[in-house]
């Protein structure tokens, strides 16, 4: 089963995704724990516009204008809003990234292209819709190539979370 995203109310023109230490305790957006200062965690960001719509627009609030004024081009949007449409922030836990990533695993070896690899995030609805059975393989998948997440208990965390 390919993940294939087709029912988004957005599309992001900003993704940023980054590999952190934790400066302070984070809840993962996946699993709940809590991710203790010190420990990895995975963060995602999405921004709908790459810049102001109400500068690309024409309506913008600016405190000078752009066009006339060579020092405001160079400094870009003033605004006191600006306007960037939606945006989306997650972070996970080191264990759920494991988890998804033998997911993507998992899909790659059913054939999958990478770019459907990966369920939505958080992952729960996807999972849900896909079922137990179906979901059984990211699991076993996950035991093999992460075996901690079997003693550390987070494998059964997220089964019954899931399920």
């Amino acid at each position: 089963m390919c993940f294939v995203a087709d029912d988004y109310d957005w599309l992001a023109s900003v993704q940023e995704e980054n590999d952190i230490v934790c400066q302070n305790p984070q809840k993962c957006d996946e699993c709940g724990a809590m991710i203790p200062t010190g420990a990895f965690a995975h963060t995602v960001f999405l921004q709908e516009y790459e810049t102001c719509r109400d500068c690309e627009d024409g309506e913008c609030s600016c405190p000078c204008d752009e066009d006339e004024d060579p020092i405001c081009l160079s400094m870009g949007c003033q605004c006191e809003q600006p306007s960037f449409g939606e945006t989306f922030e997650y972070i996970r836990c080191e264990n759920c990234d494991k988890f998804l990533n033998a997911i993507s695993q998992s899909e790659i070896d059913a054939g999958c292209h990478p770019h459907e690899t990966r369920p939505a995030m958080p992952m729960w609805d996807d999972l849900a819709g896909i079922g137990r059975d179906g979901c059984k393989r990211y699991w076993k998948k996950a035991a093999k190539m992460f075996p901690e997440l079997v003693t550390n208990g987070h494998l059964a965390k997220l089964w019954n979370h899931a399920f």
